[in-house]
């Protein structure tokens, strides 16, 4: 499809871009702190920049990434300083030395718009664009442009919007991973999310400088795996990383197993599953897979835990190393530790609480985990999960028969590891129906625990 536009024969895609710096041009225009950034951008004097990748998104076409916003100015620190305290929004430093930092504005109820001010590096905005990591990222747009009546001028001497228009991901320069390292994984972060292609080029510098990646924080390259694996459509780049030798680097554990090659079939299914397919397998409780499957990093801990699988003395270290949060590192080892437990299930109410007893909603996650391995048939992780999410999950979520101060209370029973059999039992009992009410509950204690601690006591 060809379009005139202003006097000029552009693409489809060309025409689109255009149309989305407009959009961009149009926002940025109309919001009333950015009139107040130019105010205090024009009283320092400073040359200020819109950057990196909220550019690259309006460009493509993704306008709802306006939440974060990057500018390069001569002046960061001092103008993102002012800024903060003219609109009386908080001001972080990120980075003193590389004199970076954040202004936070609240924008509605839960949301906020994050600005991120950097130093230039170098005298010109020019010199700044050659030492960023990609061409899809080095282009940049003055901020005064916004307020005049021309079109924008995208400044682009990497042609990235070339490369944003040819979905390809390039480095800016061949040292750029020597420079930071931790580009080679952005690389493949930013091909999953926008669904792009690593160039040959790019792929052959990632091969060849891969052993750099350990001289990267752990944090640092745990975000970009997680980004990456949030994302539905992981599968293909992390076959790629493996190709360029990445993936070993940054864990060598996992390229012992003997079933390596298999995990990346069971990776595809998962992925598949998480993303949509839940909803046709378990039409009874979607939703409720859904809760579970959209939890704070939840699809990322899945695919990492399957990753780990056969690595159930090691993952902990791994997750150590990647300085993983506790909340991370307690998933994923019981996502691992009892994936096993769950082959061995047998389809009865109490098999299926003893078993999620030990792994809460996280059992979901495994039986998740297992539909992609094809180890059960559907109909059976259905009726599991029907007993855990209908029955037993509504069991725990109602105020408990009886408790540790009726046993101490009532009947007097010291404290100690039988409480918990007692409690357990109780509410197998009341999972089979065998048990209704308090009063029943309590009978069946006084029946099978008192009375029969009385006559040991007799007996001796």
């Amino acid at each position: 499809m060809i379009q005139e536009y202003e006097g000029f024969l552009l693409t489809k895609e060309k025409y689109l871009q255009k149309m989305n710096l407009f959009t961009f041009k149009k926002i940025i225009y109309q919001g009333k702190f950015y009139k107040e950034l130019k105010t205090t951008a024009d009283d320092l004097s400073s040359d200020l920049y819109v950057v990196g990748g909220c550019l690259r998104d309006f460009i493509i076409g993704h306008p709802e990434n306006i939440r974060d916003i990057d500018f390069a100015s001569d002046q960061a620190l001092k103008l993102a300083r002012k800024f903060s305290k003219k609109i009386a929004a908080p001001f972080i430093l990120l980075d003193e030395e590389e004199e970076t930092g954040r202004v936070v504005i609240k924008s509605g109820k839960n949301k906020e718009l994050s600005m991120d001010f950097s130093q230039i590096r170098g005298k010109t905005i020019f010199q700044d664009i050659y030492k960023r990591d990609f061409t899809i990222n080095a282009m940049a747009i003055a901020f005064n442009d916004f307020f005049l009546d021309d079109e924008l001028k995208l400044i682009d001497p990497l042609e990235g919007i070339r490369d944003i228009g040819n979905r390809s991901i390039k480095t800016v320069s061949d040292d750029s991973f020597t420079d930071d390292p931790l580009r080679m994984l952005r690389a493949f972060r930013f091909a999953t999310t926008l669904n792009f292609t690593i160039s040959l080029h790019t792929f052959e510098l990632i091969n060849l400088y891969k052993e750099k990646i350990i001289e990267v924080s752990g944090e640092r390259i745990e975000a970009e795996l997680f980004k990456m694996f949030d994302s539905d459509h992981s599968y293909r780049y992390l076959r790629q990383m493996d190709e360029a030798g990445l993936l070993e680097v940054i864990i060598p554990e996992i390229k012992k197993t003997v079933l390596w090659v298999h995990k990346f079939s069971v990776y595809k299914n998962l992925e598949k599953i998480i993303s949509e397919e839940y909803k046709n397998i378990f039409p009874h409780c979607f939703d409720k897979v859904s809760d579970y499957i959209k939890g704070p990093y939840r699809k990322a801990m899945l695919k990492f835990a399957l990753l780990l699988y056969g690595q159930s003395n090691s993952a902990e270290n791994i997750c150590r190393r990647l300085k993983m949060s506790n909340y991370k590192i307690d998933t994923i080892a019981k996502l691992i530790k009892f994936y096993p437990d769950f082959l061995k299930i047998s389809y009865n109410k109490i098999s299926v609480l003893k078993f999620f007893r030990k792994t809460g909603d996280d059992g979901i996650g495994i039986l998740l985990i297992s539909l992609a391995e094809g180890l059960m048939s559907e109909e059976k992780l259905r009726n599991i999960l029907k007993i855990y999410l209908d029955e037993i999950k509504s069991m725990w979520e109602n105020p408990r028969l009886i408790s540790g101060d009726d046993l101490s209370g009532i009947f007097g029973l010291i404290p100690g590891p039988d409480f918990k059999k007692i409690l357990q039992q109780i509410e197998e009992k009341q999972l089979e129906g065998i048990i209704k009410t308090r009063d029943e509950a309590l009978r069946h204690i006084e029946e099978n625990y008192v009375r029969c601690e009385a006559y040991k006591m007799h007996e001796h």
